[in-house]
């Protein structure tokens, strides 16, 4: 029940905020032990995060969403990992999500 709560809301938040984006550098990638996808990057705080995963050449998703803080954070893919040029993080304000 959460699940299907939290993933469209990810989803809608997503789109909504989408024009107001910055791209963000990612600064390593990996994997971890059991296939999941590690990506760091430089966060600040009152910022929040959205990975997407492109699944195919038309069809990108919203696989994660993680508040930010100052410094170096790790974002973590929920499902396999796919190859790092399948992957964006974008960076959102907190203040504009009202």
């Amino acid at each position: 029940m959460i699940k299907r709560i939290i993933l469209p809301l990810v989803c809608l938040i997503s789109a909504y905020s989408f024009c107001f984006a910055q791209p963000v550098p990612i600064d390593n990638y990996s994997v971890n032990g059991i296939g999941q996808a590690q990506l760091s990057i430089e966060a600040q705080a009152g910022k929040y995060y959205v990975l997407h995963a492109q699944h195919s050449p038309t069809f990108n998703w919203a696989t994660s969403m993680t508040m930010g803080f100052n410094g170096t954070m790790v974002i973590s893919e929920p499902n396999a990992a796919y190859p790092l040029a399948n992957y964006s993080i974008t960076e959102h304000d907190v203040a504009a999500a009202d």
